[in-house]
């Protein structure tokens, strides 16, 4: 009787024995995965806030560039209203030098023909 509770005791303690063996180990896996996770937590929370902050400089570029765009929208009406009224003045300034020139003529032929007539008397 002895030796079979001796041998209860021997199995269980073996059974233990290998219980414990086997916590061991996952406690050895668990600790790697947990690290590892937490690594993984750490390197994922680096990258998010890493592209918060793309997507905070990536708005202000935006934002930038929208205004640049506003600016030169402005720019460009105000160099076609330039154009516009440069073309109309050239074209005034024009018309006026054709009726000077016009004169001028005129005043040439009249004198020619002055010229002639002091010239025959």
């Amino acid at each position: 009787m002895i030796t079979l509770v001796d041998e209860l005791i021997a199995s269980h303690n073996a059974a233990q024995a290998a219980a414990d063996a086997q916590h061991n180990e996952d406690v050895v896996v668990c600790d790697r995965e947990i690290t590892n996770s937490a690594n993984k937590r750490d390197s994922h929370a680096a990258a998010q806030a890493e592209c918060l902050a793309t997507v905070a400089d990536t708005q202000e570029l935006l934002a930038n560039a929208e205004s640049e765009l506003t600016e030169t929208i402005d720019n460009i009406a105000f160099l076609n209203q330039a154009i516009e009224d440069g073309t109309a003045l050239r074209a005034q300034q024009a018309a006026d030098y054709a009726v000077s020139q016009a004169k001028h003529q005129q005043a040439i032929d009249a004198l020619t023909e002055a010229l002639r007539i002091i010239n025959n008397l």
